[in-house]
């Protein structure tokens, strides 16, 4: 009865949808990073972060989204996250509490800052949501190229949080 009821807006959403699974849609991740990289080479290029030679925890990254682009994607968002609650931390924006709060505390605090431009808290926003359909939708298999833009997205975003290091992988670096 519901799908009769709402199958015109179902039938507006479905050149917006890259497969239909018989549990939740997932949406098409690769249309979402291709509209997001389009949308920060954009944006004023003094935001963008320098050209550089690769660290080694990025050529590990790159190496895990050829194996495991998912997981690839799971590792970068990590990284940002570590890095949002460094800053968050070091500007003392938190009031006493517990020290590992929920992410969106921390992006609640940089908003409120305006440490982030209204752009980067975007990206900000839209790489966590990616995140969490990589995390959450059981059968996603995003592809490699995917991943890789996903992994430079997160660089960008490092880069305006004042920290274009990846965390993760000191004990290797």
């Amino acid at each position: 009865i519901i799908l009769i009821i709402l199958r015109r807006h179902i039938a507006k959403l479905l050149p917006y949808l890259r497969k239909v699974k018989a549990g939740p849609l997932e949406a098409e991740f690769e249309r979402e990073l291709k509209e997001l990289r389009a949308a920060t080479e954009e944006a004023p290029q003094a935001a963008q972060p320098a050209a550089t030679t690769l660290t080694a925890r990025e050529q590990i990254l790159f190496q895990l989204a050829e194996i495991n682009p998912r997981s690839a994607i799971l590792e970068a968002w990590q990284h940002v996250e570590v890095a949002a609650r460094r800053r968050v931390l070091e500007l003392g924006l938190h009031e006493n509490g517990p020290e590992h709060r929920p992410i969106l505390d921390a992006y609640r605090s940089l908003a409120k800052a305006q440490i982030l431009s209204a752009e980067s808290l975007a990206l900000f926003n839209d790489l966590r949501s990616l995140r969490n359909q990589a995390a959450h939708v059981e059968d996603f298999q995003p592809t490699k190229a995917a991943a890789v833009d996903y992994v430079n997205l997160c660089k960008q975003l490092l880069a305006q949080l004042g920290s274009e290091h990846w965390f993760l992988f000191d004990a290797l670096g």
